[in-house]
């Protein structure tokens, strides 16, 4: 027992030794290192340096977003043009994060305006369409008419405004559907133009669809999905049909009845391609929404891994659909929606006239005018491929109606046969949704070759202006 005090002493005097030799081997070190004029920092590894760096400047960084003052925060969020760059910016301040969930409806309005232009108008009008079962059907059609006229109104950005927080959520949903349609619309037409049509890749133009050919085609996908949510809510009512297309013809204009009749018969054959089962088809048919198309779209191409940012990179894989499309597309003239096959599916030609001015068609002056100058018509006038068809006509007729399908006596039938196909190719090939450029090239195609300048000539309307 009296050896444990000696132990503890002796063990105390070894520690205290090697403090003082490590001091001393260090103490030299850095004598050895001042001579040679080396910096004792230099033997501390350097990517411990460098994550302080990281993190040094990083502080200033996040310090700049938290004070920037709020109206600078809304407006950064508000010019997202794409949701992905919002989720990026709320996830880098806690800042700007309060700020979106302290005003999540209008930013996000905001960012699909960014993304649709114009057409958010009619996405917004998708989002609100419900119809009530247990109100009068026609009543509830004439409400929707207005509401729609009133989103058609506004001319400019903000395009849409006053939607409460689960509707601005909504509408991202069909925004970002839409954009998965539109970017499936054009790599098809593309392959068509390439192998069915048979035109090189100087007549198809650029790849890519400029960003008034994205709206074009966003509008008519929405706006059928709109006349076909509430056409599907009038099945088994005793509803007059015509009734129904004369409230909702004063809303759009001829030629955007066109793209809608175009666009339905479009999203017919893709249907047809995706070889439903006979229940499956039943089921899709009584809810077709953008998010059940899409679904179907996706499931199709599943093994591709798809989704709606990497669309671009399906080119191997839309062989599966491009290959069914081409043999349905020629065989299917009508839509799915009967009252959209043409205008005259009710008889007498429903005019427009009274909800829009110059409606119908251009005056001669007018379309001589941009034909000379070269420009690109204005995204919310006559498509550049309505103009050159019509060339100062006026027509009432739209759909499959632009050209009389049945055989007059005294006709030249095989004028009057080489007429309907070129009508069929024109439609089928989207003519009304594209650019000028892109029209002009495709006219120099052999498929085209009756769809020349002035080549759509109205057989029962008003024939010509003054």
């Amino acid at each position: 027992m009296s050896l444990l005090p000696l132990i503890l002493l002796l063990s105390l005097v070894l520690f205290i030794s090697l403090l003082f030799l490590l001091s001393l081997a260090i103490l030299s070190l850095a004598i050895l290192l001042s001579l040679l004029n080396i910096p004792l920092l230099a033997l501390v590894p350097h990517h411990l340096f460098l994550i302080d760096k990281i993190a040094m400047n990083k502080t200033p960084q996040l310090s700049k977003l938290e004070l920037l003052n709020y109206d600078t925060r809304l407006e950064i969020l508000g010019s997202c043009e794409s949701f992905k760059d919002l989720a990026a910016l709320i996830r880098a301040s806690p800042t700007l994060y309060r700020t979106f969930l302290a005003n999540k409806a209008p930013l996000l309005l905001s960012v699909v305006g960014n993304i649709l232009g114009p057409a958010a108008r009619d996405a917004a009008m998708l989002a609100k369409t419900r119809l009530d079962k247990s109100k009068d059907f026609l009543r509830q059609v004439d409400e929707a008419v207005q509401d729609y006229k009133a989103h058609l109104r506004v001319a400019g950005p903000p395009w849409v405004t006053g939607l409460d927080a689960e509707t601005a959520v909504a509408l991202t949903h069909i925004t970002r559907n839409t954009q998965f349609c539109v970017d499936m619309y054009g790599h098809i037409q593309r392959w068509q133009f390439i192998h069915e049509l048979d035109l090189s890749l100087e007549r198809v133009g650029r790849p890519r669809l400029s960003r008034n050919e994205r709206i074009r085609i966003a509008q008519a996908i929405l706006r059928r999905q709109v006349l076909e949510s509430i056409f599907r809510r009038g099945l088994g009512e005793p509803v007059d049909w015509s009734q129904f297309m004369r409230a909702f013809m004063p809303v759009f204009r001829t030629w955007e009845w066109q793209q809608i009749s175009d666009m339905d018969h479009f999203m017919s054959v893709l249907f047809y391609c995706l070889e439903f089962d006979e229940d499956e088809w039943l089921t899709f048919t009584n809810k077709p929404d953008l998010e059940a198309i899409v679904k179907k779209l996706k499931n199709v191409l599943n093994h591709y891994d798809a989704s709606l940012e990497s669309i671009n990179t399906w080119d191997a894989s839309l062989e599966v659909i491009q290959e069914l499309w081409s043999s349905h597309a020629q065989n299917t003239q009508c839509g799915l929606l009967h009252f959209l096959e043409g205008s005259h599916r009710f008889g007498k030609p429903l005019s427009n006239d009274n909800q829009h001015s110059n409606t119908l068609g251009d005056n001669d002056d007018s379309v001589i005018e941009l034909y000379i100058s070269g420009l690109e018509p204005d995204i919310d006038d006559q498509p550049w491929a309505w103009r050159d068809a019509l060339w100062g006509n006026k027509t009432c007729s739209w759909g499959m109606d632009l050209v009389q399908l049945h055989f007059s006596h005294g006709a030249d039938m095989r004028q009057h046969y080489g007429l309907g196909r070129a009508l069929a190719y024109w439609r089928l090939s989207g003519m009304v949704f594209w650019d000028r450029d892109r029209v002009e090239r495709m006219k120099r195609a052999r498929p085209f070759n009756l769809c020349q300048t002035g080549w759509l000539i109205p057989w029962q309307d008003e024939i010509k202006t003054s």
